[in-house]
């Protein structure tokens, strides 16, 4: 019995026979360069998005830690009375400080304890943590003339705001009132035990890197003249010569833990500016 062989078909008969399937190598590598090109596309887009999405977020944050300061700054300064005191200065850790009497119902933060006024100081506090000047401190000293009361800062008997007022006319602000509210300050943050706990009251934020605290007068034109740093206090003698308004600037180091998610990925070292400006008195 005899076989007659079986022709084979040509190799491109065969890779392009109707019933074949499948690619060609170069149809593959052109769908594979396709592919790629739109992964890296696709990555870029997505980066980009995160990008915007990430700084929108540390804005947001960024602002509303900015709202709760200025909030209370803007809420004391308010409250500022001219038969009281201003006094801008430095304290004594070599920063700046500002420092006045005001006049109304005020609360007590640490307690229930109410007084008619009080004295609020605003610097910069040393953080045991680092050994630096970088806490942003409110110091509030309820005026009120029930010495058993508690208050927030304890030291015996209060005084309350007549006793103020007479140091104020008296021109004894800067003599009486002013080198207790400018010795060294020092804060732990984070706390490291109760103590430190009960302090945090005093802190408005932290890991500060720039205090700066700035008034102008009221011009001739009844305008706001130009920014002033000298140290100078004002008090009930002269009710005319007061400045219109305050200015307190300060730029928060946002590389810190606490702090981590204002971080920009693209610039960690990136610090977050807060000005705060101030009409004196309602």
């Amino acid at each position: 019995m005899t076989h007659t062989p079986e022709r084979s078909a040509p190799a491109a008969e065969w890779a392009r026979s109707p019933g074949a399937t499948g690619m060609t190598l170069m149809e593959m590598m052109v769908s594979v360069a396709i592919l790629a090109g739109m992964i890296v596309a696709f990555n870029i887009i997505l980066t980009q998005s995160q990008r915007v999405v990430s700084g929108t977020q540390r804005m947001i944050r960024a602002n509303a830690a900015g709202m709760a300061v200025a909030q209370v700054i803007r809420r004391d300064l308010a409250a500022v009375s001219k038969n009281g005191f201003l006094h801008v200065g430095t304290d004594g850790q070599s920063g700046q400080m500002l420092a006045f009497a005001t006049a109304g119902t005020s609360e007590s933060v640490t307690g229930n304890a109410e007084g008619l006024g009080s004295i609020v100081c605003y610097r910069l506090a040393v953080n045991s943590v680092d050994s630096t000047p970088s806490i942003l401190c409110r110091r509030g000293l309820l005026l009120t003339a029930n010495p058993g009361t508690s208050v927030d800062v304890a030291g015996g008997a209060q005084p309350d705001f007549f006793d103020v007022q007479k140091l104020s006319a008296d021109g004894q602000i800067d003599t009486s009132v002013v080198p207790a509210l400018r010795g060294g300050l020092t804060l732990r943050v984070p706390p490291a035990n109760l103590t430190d706990v009960g302090n945090l009251w005093q802190v408005l934020t932290y890991n500060v890197q720039q205090l700066r605290i700035e008034y102008a007068m009221r011009n001739t034109t009844g305008g706001i003249g130009a920014w002033q740093t000298a140290a100078r206090t004002w008090d009930s003698r002269d009710q005319d010569a007061w400045p219109a308004a305050v200015k307190i600037w300060f730029r928060v180091n946002t590389t810190s833990e606490i702090r981590r998610a204002l971080r920009d990925v693209d610039d960690p070292a990136n610090a977050a500016d807060y000005e705060v400006i101030c009409p004196v008195g309602s």
